[in-house]
């Protein structure tokens, strides 16, 4: 493996399985019984290449939350049948946006998104892209609340208008990605059908190679978003003034690194 990619091995089942049913924090704001934390804001941009292997990254780097924005992963999708390598953007109010490469699909990728949790929602799309196992391809979400676009390798695939509380997704969101087995056996019959089947673990293991994470927050100069109400719509997030931790860890890394490189 490059030295300059970072490998993600099979060991995240529980990936999908949470987004669907536990917000990111724990707290989601339109239970209306509780007063959630602000989510933390990554206001600025993550510009990261994988030098170093994904244990020795600053945990603060991924502890943040954008409202609108910009992600764009270079990977290389794990090979398997039953296997998924995800991109998800995912809210407290379990809005979500995301990418699902399926292993063993070698011409089709998938994209998706849900509005305050509602998976009987059948949103997902399959666009063409050959050889998504094989080399390292860009994937992008580019966010709005005007409009939200799926882009790969710079090409858009796919674009939603801007709608209304759960038919579109517009609460701060949390950026995770990794591999998971839709396909293990005591996953439900549809899960494993979509996913293409029944994984082989014997013909592990499955990896997911990751080149290089871009990251964009729409806003700067913000540290955190507070939900005023329970009503789980844009207008209802405040975006909290200051520098974000996410934000001085970031430029402590980019001073660090102009420091090595001189």
């Amino acid at each position: 493996m490059s030295s300059l990619t970072t490998a993600l091995l099979l060991g995240l089942l529980a990936l999908r399985a949470a987004a669907q049913t536990q917000p990111p924090s724990g707290c989601d704001p339109t239970w209306g019984n509780t007063t959630c934390l602000d989510n933390p804001a990554l206001g600025t941009t993550l510009d990261y290449s994988f030098n170093n292997t994904l244990s020795e990254m600053d945990p603060q780097y991924f502890n943040f939350y954008i409202l609108e924005g910009r992600a764009e992963i270079v990977m290389q999708a794990a090979k398997g049948v039953g296997i998924i390598s995800t991109i998800i953007l995912l809210s407290d109010t379990l809005d979500e946006i995301d990418w699902e490469i399926l292993g063993g699909n070698e011409t089709h990728v998938s994209n998706n998104w849900y509005g305050l949790g509602n998976t009987s929602q059948h949103n997902g799309e399959y666009p063409l892209l050959a050889g998504a196992m094989d080399t390292f391809h860009n994937y992008t979400i580019d966010w709005n609340q005007d409009r939200l676009q799926w882009i790969a390798d710079g090409q858009m695939v796919r674009e939603l208008k801007g709608a209304g509380k759960g038919l579109y997704p517009q609460t701060p969101s949390v950026i995770r990605f990794g591999i998971w087995a839709a396909g293990d056996p005591s996953l439900p019959q549809g899960t494993r059908d979509w996913a293409g089947g029944d994984t082989d673990y014997s013909k592990g293991p499955f990896t997911m190679k990751v080149k290089s994470v871009k990251i964009t927050d729409a806003a700067s100069n913000v540290t955190s978003y507070t939900y005023q109400d329970t009503s789980g719509e844009y207008k209802s997030v405040k975006a909290n003034p200051g520098d974000s931790k996410a934000f001085l860890a970031i430029h402590k890394l980019t001073s660090a690194q102009k420091a090595a490189a001189s």
